[in-house]
C-alpha cells in the first residue's frame, strides 16, 4: 500500500512538472511569435518608406486646405484604414462640418476590413499576413470571453484580429527626416494595453501615474456626431478619445521635451514578470524604429512614444 501511494506520488509529481513545462513552452512560443510579428510590421513600414519616400501615418485623418481644390479636404490614409464617412456640407474650415471617420475596430469583419482594405497604407507590404498584426499572447488567452466596446463577445466565431498600436509621432516621416527621429530609442509598434489604470509606479518609485487613457476593451467615450470632439482651435480640432484606433496615443506629458509633445500610453503586458530593484513587473514588447526590440514594463517610463527608456 505504501508502495501503491509512493508511485502515485511520483507519478503526480511527473505530472505537475509535465504541465508546469509544456505552459512555460507555450508561453516562450507566443513570446517568440510576438516579436516575429513585430520584426515583420517593421520590414512591412520600412517598405513602405522606401517606396513611398516616408513612413505610413499612424492613423488615418483628413485635413482642410483652402488650395486643395475643388473639395479643400485632403485625406491621409493610416497603417490600418479608417471608415464611417459623411461628406462635407461646404468647403468650409470649420472642424464641426468635417467628414468625421470612426476609430479602426480591431476585431470582427470591420476590423478584417481595415487591416485589409485599399485605404489600408501597410497592408500591401506585408505578404497579406494578416496574423502578424495580432500578439498569440493577446489573443489566444488575454480576452477570449470578453466584450469588445460594441458588445461583441470575443471567441473563436468572433477573434481578435489586431493588438499592436504605432507612435503617431513617427508617421509620415519622410527619407529626409529619417536621420533625425532617434532611431534606436524611439517606439514604432508596441502591444496595446486593454484598460486605463492607475497602477504603475513612477520612476522614482513614489506616487502613481496614469498611462493610458482608454483599453482595447473599454467602451468607444460618447461625442457629439462622431467620435471626435470639436475644439476651437482649427490646427489640432480633434480629440482622440479611444486608443484602440492603432495609435499608441494619450494625453499629453508636460514633462516631455518639448513640453506636452509627447502622448502617455500604456503597453501592454502579456509576456511575463522582470524584477527591478527587487519588484516584479510585467512586461509587454515593443519595436523601435531601427527594428531592435525591447520587453518594457511600466515603471521604465511614463512617457511610451517619446522612447525615453
Amino acid at each position: 500500500m505504501i508502495e501503491m501511494l509512493v508511485v502515485l506520488t511520483v507519478l503526480l509529481l511527473l505530472i505537475m512538472l509535465s504541465v508546469t513545462s509544456l505552459v512555460r513552452a507555450r508561453a516562450r512560443g507566443r513570446d517568440v511569435q510576438c516579436r516575429n510579428n513585430l520584426r515583420n510590421l517593421q520590414v512591412a513600414v520600412m517598405n513602405h518608406l522606401f517606396e513611398n519616400g516616408r513612413l505610413p501615418y499612424a492613423r488615418s485623418f483628413e485635413g482642410y486646405d483652402p488650395t486643395y481644390k475643388p473639395d479643400f479636404w485632403y485625406e491621409r490614409n493610416g497603417w490600418i484604414a479608417w471608415r464611417g464617412w459623411t461628406n462635407h456640407q461646404d468647403d468650409s474650415s470649420d472642424w464641426s462640418v468635417r467628414r468625421p471617420g470612426k476609430p479602426d475596430l480591431w476585431w470582427g469583419e470591420i476590423g478584417r476590413t481595415s487591416i485589409t482594405g485599399l485605404n489600408s497604407a501597410l497592408w500591401p507590404h506585408t505578404g497579406r499576413n494578416i496574423r502578424m498584426y495580432l500578439c498569440p499572447a493577446f489573443g489566444q488567452s488575454s480576452v477570449m470571453g470578453s466584450m469588445a466596446p460594441d458588445g461583441t463577445i470575443l471567441n473563436r466565431g468572433n477573434p481578435p484580429l489586431r493588438s499592436y498600436g504605432m507612435n503617431p509621432l513617427i508617421g509620415g516621416i519622410g527619407l529626409m527626416d529619417f536621420g533625425r527621429t532617434n532611431a534606436s530609442r524611439r517606439l514604432l509598434f508596441a502591444d496595446l494595453h486593454t484598460h486605463a489604470v492607475h497602477q504603475a509606479p513612477a520612476r522614482s518609485g513614489a506616487g502613481m501615474v496614469r498611462i493610458c487613457r482608454h483599453g482595447l476593451l473599454e467602451n468607444i467615450p460618447s461625442a457629439p456626431g462622431s467620435y471626435y470632439v470639436s475644439t476651437s482651435n482649427a490646427l489640432f480640432g480633434y480629440v482622440e478619445p479611444c486608443s484602440y484606433d492603432a495609435v499608441l496615443t494619450g494625453i499629453a506629458d508636460p514633462e516631455a521635451d518639448p513640453p506636452g509633445a509627447y502622448p502617455v500610453e500604456s503597453v501592454g503586458l502579456y509576456h511575463g514578470v522582470r524584477e527591478i530593484n527587487g519588484v516584479m513587473h510585467p512586461v509587454g514588447h515593443a519595436i523601435f524604429i531601427d527594428g531592435h526590440i525591447e520587453s518594457l514594463t511600466w515603471w521604465q517610463t511614463t512617457n511610451a512614444c517619446s522612447g525615453n527608456w
